[in-house]
């Protein structure tokens, strides 16, 4: 046997046992991926939470490669390639689409989005991003997920002007120039006005609230200032008149005028004088009388059948005790219209009306 003839022998032992079949297998891989490389290339995608890589040729259509694997692109899923210098892999990632929900100023949305910032996904979605006013449930730079609620709640604020009315106050001043229970206004009262800057709040439109924001003094206010009188009448002895008034006995009347002279050494004219029993009693300041006066002293409750409404009296007690002085008839009560007294003086204190207590007295009535 020639010598090409045992070597052709021995290669064909070779190849047909276990290391020569495997070298020989090598060897034809070698040759395949020495005559494909240049149309081969690896590439690898990364879909939910997973990366697969695997050989295909080069230049194949994405959405073929997806298919290949067992990936499916639904409606609103994106994908986009890692850049990379290495010509032979590629690198391939899918964005899955899910729904969030958007509330804008109370009108809510519902959006298919890939991710990205709740920033990104307002601008995807053509939603304002909220001013320095505006409220909204999450961070700008917070990623988004599925089924996330992004709430925004628009804010304004609306500046308005008004004039308003400053009241002026009623002061009073005690004088000696007047008689008790006489008033006399010295000084007119006059409003003010200031210039006032609201600032309303809505949200989404609505009205939430409003707050003063600053006032400007445009006129200040004249107090209305009224002088009462502190003087005390001196004390004058009456002889009461005879006559009867009614049928009660408690008071008579006597229709003759006359003069008397008051606690200031006045003389004063009366048309009739009454007698009778009196009595005091108080009330809340800035009660109403019968009449419709605010009840202060000089304020006396009488029988507006006897004594109408209106009428100037000057008062005392028959024994010139007390002197009550000027007064006008301007409330009433059930005592006074029984008959079992004439007139009910009115006091500050229930001290004063207790020392007053009941006592007979004598009522002039006017000019």
């Amino acid at each position: 046997m020639s010598k090409i003839t045992n070597a052709a022998v021995r290669a064909a032992r070779f190849v047909s046992g276990r290391l020569g079949a495997r070298m020989l297998l090598i060897l034809g891989c070698l040759i395949c991926v020495l005559v494909f490389s240049p149309y081969l290339s690896t590439v690898s995608i990364v879909a939910d939470g997973k990366t697969q890589t695997f050989v295909t040729t080069r230049g194949g259509n994405p959405e073929e490669l997806f298919s290949k694997v067992g990936l499916s692109l639904d409606s609103g899923d994106q994908y986009f390639e890692v850049a990379d210098n290495d010509e032979d892999h590629s690198e391939y990632h899918i964005l899955r689409a899910f729904d969030i929900t958007i509330t804008d100023a109370g009108v809510a949305g519902t959006y298919e989005v890939t991710g990205g910032t709740v920033a990104e996904v307002l601008a995807d979605a053509g939603v304002a991003l909220p001013d320095g006013d505006d409220i909204i449930n999450c961070s700008l730079d917070e990623e988004s997920y599925a089924y996330m609620e992004i709430v925004i709640d628009r804010v304004e604020y609306v500046d308005s002007t008004n004039e308003v009315v400053i009241p002026y106050q009623v002061v009073k001043r005690e004088t000696s120039s007047l008689l008790a229970g006489e008033t006399e206004v010295a000084t007119d009262g006059i409003d003010g006005k200031k210039s006032v800057v609201s600032r309303t709040r809505y949200v989404n439109g609505l009205y939430v609230s409003e707050e003063i924001v600053s006032e400007t003094v445009i006129q200040q206010p004249i107090n209305e200032i009224i002088d009462v009188g502190t003087a005390k009448p001196t004390t004058t002895t009456v002889t009461a008149p005879t006559g009867v008034l009614n049928s009660k006995p408690t008071a008579s009347s006597s229709n003759a005028a006359g003069t008397f002279t008051d606690s200031n050494g006045r003389t004063v004219n009366y048309s009739k004088v009454l007698t009778g029993k009196g009595t005091a009693y108080t009330d809340t300041p800035g009660s109403l009388t019968a009449s419709g006066r605010e009840v202060e002293v000089g304020c006396v409750a009488v029988d507006p059948k006897i004594i109408p409404y209106g009428t100037r009296l000057y008062i005392v007690s028959a024994d010139g005790k007390y002197t009550y002085g000027y007064a006008i008839a301007a409330d009433t009560g059930g005592a006074l219209k029984r008959g079992e007294v004439i007139v009910d003086l009115f006091y500050e204190t229930e001290s004063q009306c207790r020392a007053f207590g009941r006592r007979n007295v004598v009522v002039y009535v006017l000019d």
